[in-house]
């Protein structure tokens, strides 16, 4: 049986694929004109949600019915079954569902009670009693219920059924039988005859012969005999072919031969074919199809990834996952892509492995290793359509970030920010991400370390993750909504959110703003002042120094931003608030000082735009207040004031930065260095700034008489 397995597994897989094949295929032939149109006399989707509705009411009462027949009919009373029942709506009821016990459905019919035997009659009346062989009729008949086994119950029976069979064939010409109690004989010694021919326990000289078949029914056909060639074809029928009842086939354990034959005879006695093809070009239910599968293929491939080791079914249900992902776009079914993600996010293990080795755990697993791929390639194509998926992506790509497999590499946008734990300043760049592999720390490898460490590399890099990353810029708002959103919330931390991921993922928050449009940085500035205001106002912690960084770098692409400028100084006045006391100050308040004399110069137009010179004022003071800060703040006014004009040999009539809103501001900055001891070594700078601010006073002189 095992070695089969792989076969049914490939066969079940083939036909997943087929299903999703013939969907993708569709939607190449469709078009918006074609999508919508309902094929002629098929019916709506709301009229099949109807009927699914009305086949899982009936389902429940089948189980009912099986268990107590009264109380199952009582279930459907006034929605299916009127109240008070009648035969005709109990028959049909009793013909047309097959999730029926057959012997439940005999029981109730063989009751010797009035409405009983009336709803038999009527169930009589639901066969087509056309077929030009009786045997036929008869078989399809009785391997619809179960027949008890007392002798009076199976008169009763016989007789009603060949009242009512009798009555329909009777005016046929040349119909061989000539009363309804002829046809009571004959179906009579057409049970015995099967019961003699079949029985195991009887031996060959003591089965029911021809000639003795024969003889049962002399003159019981209103008198006369039967047609001798109407004899032969039904007793050599029956010796033939046995009629088996329900019953029969359960104890020889022939249920699908049952069910086949079952499916047959249902499929004959209806007048057109169950099933119906529809327009190729018209795919109108394939929405629907695909909303009511696509869990079981995510489900039943992920299963058979999980288990085999055959490299067939492993590749048959990456196919899986490719079509489930093609398909799910094409639909812009949000939810059977975001379930596919997080099943390979899953399969790929990336968030189950440990740190220390990750390279050897993952570089032995191949599954690991395709499942990764395959989730990774198809983010990057299909990436405009993941949602709440981005959470899974997210946390794989943070835990490569913190393990150092993807590591960030240097970006235009550089700050010189100084070290927290020394006084010099250190080369600390701001950048954009890329690839650095490494082995997580460790000094030694050994030489199968170091290949393990080669596949891991390899993989990596044909997960194209960079490309990822580069597409986030590019894809629809809705999406890149769900990204920051993720982004925020695993930055923040939590129990099972480690230090380092929430790191990580502070870093890729940042990086994504900085290379975002303007529009994209307008839907997601509000969240991202609230979430570094939040996260400064916590406990120290190692977190703490990086959300400085990320906030000055922020604030400076904002400046970049027309609508937003003012933003970024307000998303500094956070910087002003540090929840860590004397210590936190020391270790932070240079970074911040270095931060804001990069912005503060780097474009002063920027500052000089629609940004409230009051904002800056604050900053400024703030930063002339602290020591770790105050030279960069002198340096800023300085650079501000003593500007170096583009033609120096051209003199200016007015100063290119300062006017009529920031004049007195600005005088007033000047005015607090020339007062304050830390820059009494500055006093010459200072009254140059003096003089320079007195030759391009912008404010009208004021007037004598006042």
């Amino acid at each position: 049986m095992q070695m089969l397995e792989p076969n049914i597994q490939l066969l079940c897989l083939e036909g997943l694929m087929t299903i999703l094949d013939s969907l993708y295929e569709r939607t190449k032939l469709c078009n918006e004109e074609t999508i919508n149109i309902l094929p002629d006399n098929f019916p709506t989707i709301e009229e099949m949600e109807n009927d699914k509705k009305m086949k899982t009411l009936l389902d429940n009462a089948s189980k009912i019915f099986n268990r107590n027949p009264n109380e199952g009919l009582e279930y459907l009373q006034g929605s299916v079954l009127p109240i008070p029942l009648t035969p005709e709506s109990v028959a049909q009821f009793l013909r047309n569902n097959r999730g029926l016990s057959k012997k439940k459905i005999g029981i109730y019919l063989g009751k010797n009670k009035d409405f009983n035997k009336k709803v038999y009659r009527e169930y009589c009346r639901t066969f087509k009693m056309n077929s030009a062989n009786y045997l036929e009729d008869f078989r399809f008949f009785f391997e619809s219920y179960l027949i008890p086994g007392e002798a009076e119950i199976i008169s009763r029976l016989l007789t009603i059924w060949s009242e009512e069979y009798y009555e329909v064939r009777k005016d046929i010409p040349g119909y061989p039988v000539k009363s309804a109690d002829g046809l009571y004989f004959l179906s009579y010694c057409i049970i015995m005859a099967n019961v003699s021919l079949h029985n195991p326990n009887m031996t060959d000289k003591d089965r029911m012969s021809y000639n003795q078949f024969i003889s049962s029914l002399e003159d019981e056909n209103d008198g006369d005999n039967f047609p001798e060639q109407f004899l032969y074809d039904i007793y050599h029928g029956i010796a033939n072919d046995e009629i088996k009842l329900p019953e029969d086939y359960l104890l020889e354990n022939h249920i699908k031969e049952y069910a086949w034959k079952r499916l047959d005879l249902h499929h004959r006695e209806r007048d057109n074919t169950p099933y119906k093809k529809t327009n190729s070009l018209l795919s109108y239910y394939d929405h629907t199809v695909f909303n009511l599968i696509w869990r079981r293929v995510i489900s039943s491939s992920k299963y058979c990834f999980s288990k085999t080791r055959n490299q067939e079914i492993l590749e048959k249900t990456l196919n899986t996952f490719r079509m489930v992902a093609l398909v799910a776009n094409h639909f812009c079914n949000y939810k059977a892509f975001d379930s596919l993600i997080v099943t390979l996010s899953n399969l790929s293990k990336i968030l189950k492995l440990k740190a220390d080795n990750f390279h050897i755990a993952f570089g032995k697993s191949r599954k690991s290793q395709l499942a990764t791929i395959a989730m990774f390639t198809l983010c990057r194509i299909h990436c405009d359509n993941l949602r709440e998926g981005w959470k899974n992506v997210i946390l794989c790509i943070s835990k490569l970030y913190s393990m150092n497999y993807l590591k960030v590499l240097s970006f235009h946008e550089l700050i010189s920010f100084p070290d927290d734990n020394e006084n010099a300043i250190k080369d600390e760049s701001f950048s954009y991400w890329g690839w650095w592999f490494g082995n997580s720390g460790q000094t030694e490898q050994t030489e199968e370390e170091k290949r393990l460490v080669e596949i891991t590399e390899e993989v990596l890099n044909e997960c194209k993750i960079i490309e990822l990353l580069d597409s986030i810029c590019l894809m629809g708002i809705e999406s890149y909504e769900h990204w920051i959103d993720n982004l925020i919330e695993i930055s923040k931390g939590s129990d099972e959110i480690v230090e380092p991921i929430a790191v990580a993922c502070l870093n890729l928050l940042t990086e994504t703003i900085v290379i975002s449009s303007n529009e994209k940085i307008t839907c997601s500035w509000d969240k991202m002042i609230q979430h570094f205001s939040e996260l400064l106002a916590e406990d120290y912690s190692s977190k703490y120094s990086i959300a400085v960084t990320n906030l000055i770098v922020l604030a400076h692409r904002l400046l970049s931003h027309p609508d937003a400028n003012e933003n970024a100084v307000g998303m500094l006045h956070v910087l002003m608030n540090l929840n860590g006391g004397p210590t936190v100050e020391n270790m932070l308040n240079k970074k911040i000082g270095v931060g804001l004399y990069y912005i503060f110069t780097e474009d002063v137009k920027l500052i000089n735009g629609a940004i409230s010179w009051n904002n800056v004022f604050t900053l400024l003071v703030w930063m002339m207040n602290s020591d770790e800060t105050a030279m960069q703040a002198f340096q800023t006014i300085r650079q501000y004031i003593l500007f170096e004009s583009e033609e120096p040999e051209n003199e200016l009539e007015t100063h290119p930065y300062i006017n009529e809103d920031n004049f007195t501001l600005v005088t007033e900055l000047v005015t607090k260095l020339a007062k304050d001891e830390k820059f009494s070594s500055y006093s010459e700078e200072i009254t140059i700034m003096f003089s320079t601010l007195n030759k391009y006073n912008p404010l009208p002189p004021v007037s004598s008489d006042h």
